[in-house]
């Protein structure tokens, strides 16, 4: 019973990371229509500047996470300004904006290798490294950050959509962007709020996952098919479902790396499309 329930601790852990992935994917996706593979990258990018300042630079967390904030800030504008906007004023199809974020994201992938190296950096966990007890269960303070931190950040983002003005303008524009536009919302405005959001959330995921999993420019990719694979389970209309299924697969994992550890990195891929074949709006398709 110990060993099942130490199990579900540390898939909850790691789902935790695959659902915060999953909110910034489905952040982007309902207010524009728009599926951000870049987003594995964007994700990236908050773990190698955790790397760069609490450990190259010597920072603080709090002042590490203002640097981390700065920085996705900035990405957003590069990544709707550079990528987003010159493709929509030529009047370029949904297909081939995703097609440009793959090369967004490789392009990030490699500049972050030139800039601050290629392997995997250790960085510094925020709360020490001795395991909490709780009876015969373990889990260490990281790992419990990063759990409470995602559950927060999922409630956050819930009540901005619901209870603040930008927030339903923000969905409005999802919802019919035409419509919003004439209803008098600023939909260009709307959207550089929807791309900062989402990046917000990446970057504060990279923070989370950095002293967990180390750094390195290269954890982009494996981490956005787990979080795209837990917005496709959760639902792709739902933006809080995402969290619901990055659980689900954090746990799958778990037991599948204890068990059957050869078949344990399938899980994702597995579950993604077992989802699409049976039901492919998701287990919790938001209604309208």
């Amino acid at each position: 019973m110990d060993t099942f329930l130490q199990l579900i601790i540390a898939g909850v852990s790691t789902g935790s990371i695959y659902g915060l992935v999953a909110l910034a994917f489905l952040i982007i996706y309902n207010t524009t229509s728009i599926v951000n593979f870049a987003q594995g990258e964007f994700v990236m990018v908050g773990a190698m500047m955790a790397f760069f300042g609490v450990a190259l630079s010597e920072f603080g967390y709090i002042s590490t996470f203002l640097i981390i904030v700065g920085s996705m800030f900035v990405l957003a504008q590069l990544f709707k300004f550079i990528l987003v906007s010159p493709l929509q004023k030529r009047g370029s199809s949904i297909f081939h904006i995703i097609i440009g974020t793959i090369a967004f994201g490789t392009v990030l992938t490699e500049g972050m290798g030139l800039l601050l190296g290629k392997q995997i950096y250790g960085v510094r966990p925020l709360m020490g490294r001795e395991p909490l007890y709780f009876g015969n269960l373990s889990i260490l303070p990281e790992n419990l950050t990063t759990i409470v931190v995602s559950f927060v950040l999922v409630l956050v983002v819930w009540y901005f959509f619901h209870y603040t003005m930008t927030g339903k303008s923000l969905r409005a524009v999802g919802i019919n962007p035409e419509g919003a536009q004439v209803s008098g919302i600023n939909v260009a405005r709307m959207t550089i709020i929807g791309f900062t959001l989402s990046a917000l959330v990446s970057g504060i995921g990279g923070m989370m996952i950095a002293p967990i999993s180390g750094a390195s420019p290269y954890i982009g990719l494996p981490i956005a098919v787990k979080g795209f694979a837990a917005a496709i389970l959760g639902g792709m209309g739902n933006i809080y479902a995402g969290m619901i299924g990055g659980l689900i697969i954090g746990v799958a994992e778990s037991f599948a790396n204890y068990y059957i550890s050869s078949y344990a990195q399938a899980i994702a891929y597995g579950i993604m499309l077992l989802m699409l074949f049976v039901k492919p709006t998701g287990l919790f398709p938001e209604k309208s």
